[in-house]
């Protein structure tokens, strides 16, 4: 991996010690699971998804406050209304977009995230599942209104992990995510068909 994830790794490890330690559910997506499984690309934040109360957000600012710049007021009212809400690591300034995970798909998505190695001699974080990079990313395309960026990280996914893929999972979540077609497009695209 690019001297990039040497810095998000970094960034993370603080971050997600103080999860595990309070044992608060959680995953890494976005850019950071699609340069994983895919094609890698510099990203300029981290995508952690994680399942807390309210009522956890204070006493997670409090572990947090040596290393990263955060306002434990504005987290709990943007997770009340369901909004991500952003961390700056200090050392770096490595933004880290904290999504609340509320939808059936991200408790999947969490159900199926594994621990993998980012980076030699780090610890291993949880990332969410090839198969739900995908399915995430597919999302972000349509936001973004056709992102060639998010576009270029599905194909990157799919043309890496095409053996390794559930094809079964990822269509039964991309018609209830209402991604079907552009999944198929994106399976034609990468040269794995629609069979």
């Amino acid at each position: 991996m690019q001297s990039n994830f040497r810095e998000i790794v970094e960034a993370l490890v603080p971050f997600l010690q103080a999860l595990g330690r309070l044992q608060i559910p959680h995953y890494v997506g976005g850019s950071v699971a699609s340069s994983y499984y895919g094609s890698w690309r510099r990203t300029q934040d981290v995508d952690v998804i994680l399942d807390i109360r309210p009522d956890q957000i204070r006493t997670l600012a409090k572990l947090l406050a040596q290393d990263y710049l955060i306002d434990a007021d504005s987290w709990v009212d943007s997770f009340r209304h369901g909004q991500p809400f952003n961390i700056f690591y200090q050392q770096t300034f490595t933004k880290i977009d904290v999504m609340p995970l509320q939808t059936a798909h991200r408790k999947e998505e969490e159900r199926r995230a594994q621990p993998r190695t980012l980076l030699a001699g780090a610890p291993a974080i949880r990332l969410s599942s090839a198969e739900d990079t995908i399915l995430a990313k597919l999302r972000w395309y349509i936001a973004t209104g056709s992102s060639q960026r998010q576009w270029a990280d599905i194909l990157g996914v799919i043309a890496r992990q095409q053996q390794h893929l559930d094809l079964g999972y990822l269509r039964a979540w991309a018609d209830t995510l209402r991604v079907r077609a552009e999944l198929e497009q994106a399976l034609v695209d990468a040269q794995l068909g629609t069979t």
